[in-house]
């Protein structure tokens, strides 16, 4: 097993770069202007650093190891507390990747600068993907209030006793469940890697322009750079949501389903509710899953081919300098 996971992790750390790499060639037209040319092969160094980086802290935080005790949780501690909250370390990671490489942008050049007055904001450059995130997160946060509130003991999930045909009742539990000492971690790790993102999105927003261009070349530039973080971030964020998902969903079937004697015979006995509510738990998670990877897919390869839309016209009159923009 041990072998089979070092394989995996070289097949994940060299491939995805590649693919990655190879989605950003596709994207980059040999007829853009030089300057274009140099701005998307540095924002490409950037993301293929930031997507290693996030493999490389994906690989390290799945060989922490599965059993941890730490006396001062207000929560008791249970198995695989820190691996729940690995995606989100991920995260951060890349965030912190992509602004470390923002911030080594190219500066414009020539004594004399000027570029058109243009205001520009966060929800401007994300759009949709920002908007997929904060529902991704939000979906999670509502999920792990709830398992926080259904969970016995933190880790496990019980059902009430229910009767047996020929007399008695049975009841059920089963677990990993993701109750209070899973949330704690991984709500605070959301938080951390959301403030990350905001950071480094709003270094996007206020980078210098580059010589020469319009507002919406340059825009659609700030957008090819916000569309690659965010596409990380899903990942990160549906993967950990999907793991809730798909952990509570399979505890609550496995607590609602019994196996008794009755006449002598083995029946199997199934709490309605319980199942149910498990295998749309499970359900909801595959559907998180796919979508997170499709938006990240297309976050990656198309946003450089997208039309960047209509923008607002620049404010010919006021001298007033606008986030992400230069003046004379």
């Amino acid at each position: 097993m041990a072998l089979v996971a070092v394989v995996v992790a070289l097949g994940l750390v060299l491939v995805v770069p590649a693919l990655v790499a190879g989605l950003v060639l596709a994207a980059t037209s040999h007829r853009d202007v030089p300057a274009v040319r140099g701005a998307h092969r540095h924002d490409s160094l950037i993301t293929l650093t930031t997507v290693l980086a996030a493999l490389v802290t994906a690989v390290g935080v799945l060989s922490l190891p599965v059993t941890w005790t730490a006396a001062s949780l207000p929560a008791p501690a249970a198995p695989g507390v820190l691996l729940a909250a690995g995606p989100f370390a991920v995260a951060v990671v890349a965030c912190l990747v992509r602004l470390a490489g923002e911030l080594t942008w190219p500066r414009p050049t020539g004594q004399v600068r000027t570029a058109p007055l243009h205001r520009r904001t966060v929800r401007d450059l994300a759009g949709w993907r920002l908007t997929l995130l904060l529902i991704t997160a939000l979906v999670l946060v509502a999920v792990l209030v709830a398992t926080s509130l259904t969970a016995t003991d933190g880790t496990a999930v019980t059902v009430p006793e229910r009767p047996v045909p020929g007399g008695g009742t049975v009841s059920g539990g089963a677990g990993p469940y993701p109750g209070l000492p899973y949330a704690l971690p991984m709500l605070v790790g959301l938080v951390a890697s959301l403030v990350c993102a905001a950071a480094t999105l709003r270094v996007v927003v206020r980078r210098a322009p580059l010589d020469g261009l319009g507002h919406m070349e340059d825009d659609l530039l700030r957008r090819t750079s916000a569309a690659r973080l965010l596409a990380v971030l899903q990942v990160c964020a549906g993967a950990a949501t999907a793991i809730v998902l798909a952990a509570a969903g399979s505890a609550a079937r496995r607590a609602g389903t019994a196996h008794v004697a009755v006449d002598g015979l083995w029946q199997e006995l199934r709490d309605p509710f319980a199942v149910g509510v498990g295998t749309a738990a499970l359900v909801l998670g595959l559907v998180v899953a796919v979508a997170s990877v499709v938006a990240a897919l297309s976050s990656a390869g198309a946003a450089r081919r997208r039309d960047p839309g209509p923008t607002r016209q620049a404010d010919p009159t006021g001298p007033a300098r606008a986030p992400g923009a230069v003046a004379p």
